[in-house]
C-alpha cells in the first residue's frame, strides 16, 4: 500500500479471493520498489563515481553543521547566563 498505493483495493481483492499469488503480488511490489529506489541508487552511484564530490558534501555538512551548533551553544550560555 505504501508503494503502490493506488492498487491496495486491488491487491486486497486478489488476496481475499485467491486470484492472484503472493508470488506475483511481490512481483508487483519488487518492480514497484525498483522504481521507488532508482533515484537513490543513482545519487548514490554519482558519489562512488566521484569521491571528491562525496568529500565536498560532507564538508559542507559538516560546516553547516557547526555553524547551527555554535548558535546552539550561543543561546544556551545565554540562556544560562554565562554570556560570552
Amino acid at each position: 500500500a505504501i508503494f503502490v498505493p493506488g492498487m491496495k483495493d486491488e491487491v486486497s481483492y486478489w488476496c481475499r479471493r485467491a486470484e492472484k499469488g503472493c508470488t506475483e503480488c511481490k512481483k508487483i511490489l519488487g518492480e514497484e520498489l525498483v522504481k521507488f529506489l532508482g533515484p537513490f541508487q543513482e545519487r548514490r552511484r554519482q558519489y562512488t563515481e566521484d569521491p571528491r564530490k562525496l568529500d565536498r558534501v560532507l564538508e559542507e555538512g559538516r560546516v553547516r553543521a557547526e555553524a547551527v551548533a555554535a548558535a546552539t551553544v550561543k543561546e544556551v550560555r545565554q540562556a544560562i547566563g554565562m554570556t560570552p
